[in-house]
């Protein structure tokens, strides 16, 4: 493993996306038996299970974009959150550990062990 503790963007994108998964889903006690917070606030309507999602802290190899240039065009990286509702991931790269985006599911390959 690159860090022996999370780091600060770590911990806030974990509790970020702690908090949007529970606000997603619908619960007793609440406003409305049958919306969830985030359809009423937002008007979104329920998450599609059908996208690929990247659960976070994963492991991934983070597509750069293209460039002409001997550059390598994807770096390591640590899943973070959703960016958006169609397949987009933040991602933290393990070279700088600031936060990258990436738009499209297709950009990101998970690394697994063999």
């Amino acid at each position: 493993t690159p860090f022996k503790r999370y780091t600060k963007l770590m911990t806030i994108n974990v509790v970020l996306t702690c908090v949007n998964w529970i606000n997603r889903f619908p619960s007793e006690g609440r406003i409305s038996e049958n919306s969830s917070p985030y359809k009423i606030l937002e008007g979104i309507n329920d998450p599609d299970l059908r996208v690929k999602r990247v659960t976070f802290g994963a492991y991934v190899l983070a597509f750069a974009g293209p460039n002409n240039k001997m550059n390598t065009r994807s770096s390591p990286a640590i899943a973070l959150s959703e960016s958006n509702q169609t397949g987009g991931n933040f991602f933290m790269s393990l070279f700088t550990g600031k936060k990258c985006i990436v738009t499209s599911g297709r950009n990101y390959r998970l690394i697994t062990k063999s």
